[in-house]
C-alpha cells in the first residue's frame, strides 16, 4: 500500500459544515479537507522533553532526561530544526536559587531562573521561540549558577521553522 492519493470522489464528494455548526474548515470538499487538515498539523507540531534530578543539583549538574542517566552523558539528539515554545520548571523549595542552562552541543542557548520560584512558566511562539535549535545536535541542560532542590522541567518544542 502506498502514500495518501487523490482520487475523484474525494474532489467530488461535498464537505461542508451543517448549517447550526461550524467545523472551522475553509474546504468545501473531503480532498481539500484532508489536505488542509495535514497542513494544519504539520504547522501545529508539539512535543515535549521531560527532565529532572531527583536530589539537590548544585551548580555544574546536568539534569537527566532518563532516571539516572544525565543529559551530557546521553543528550537529547535533533536531526532537525526545532524551536523552544513553552516551558515549565518546578521545584520542591522556594529557596532554590538556581539558573539552568540549555546547551546545544556546550553552547549556553537559553538561561532558565528560578529566582525563589517553586514554579515558573516561561513562553514563546512560533515566531518568538523561547530558543531555537539547529539541525544535527545535542541538547544538554545543567545548573549554571547555585542550586536547586529536585527540579523537574517539561519544555515543548515543535518542529515547525
Amino acid at each position: 500500500m502506498g502514500g495518501f492519493t487523490t482520487s475523484n470522489v474525494a474532489w467530488s464528494t461535498p464537505f461542508e459544515s451543517e448549517p447550526d455548526r461550524s467545523n472551522g474548515f475553509l474546504s468545501k470538499n473531503v480532498q481539500e479537507a484532508i489536505e488542509e487538515a495535514l497542513a494544519l498539523a504539520v504547522a501545529n507540531d508539539r512535543f515535549p522533553l521531560l527532565f529532572s534530578y531527583g536530589g539537590n543539583a548544585n551548580n555544574g549538574r546536568y539534569l537527566e532526561f532518563f532516571n539516572g542517566i544525565d543529559s551530557n552523558e546521553a543528550p537529547i539528539y535533533f536531526n532537525t530544526g526545532s524551536k523552544c515554545l513553552a516551558m515549565v520548571g518546578a521545584t520542591t523549595s522556594t529557596s532554590s536559587n538556581a539558573k539552568v542552562g540549555f546547551f546545544r552541543d556546550g553552547v549556553l542557548l537559553y538561561e532558565f531562573d528560578f529566582a525563589g520560584n517553586k514554579r515558573t512558566v516561561v513562553t514563546g511562539t512560533i515566531l518568538a521561540p523561547i530558543f531555537s535549535f539547529l539541525p544535527m545536535g545535542e541538547l544538554s541542560i545543567r545548573v549554571t549558577q547555585g542550586s536547586v532542590l529536585k527540579p523537574h522541567f517539561y519544555a515543548f518544542f515543535s518542529t515547525t521553522i
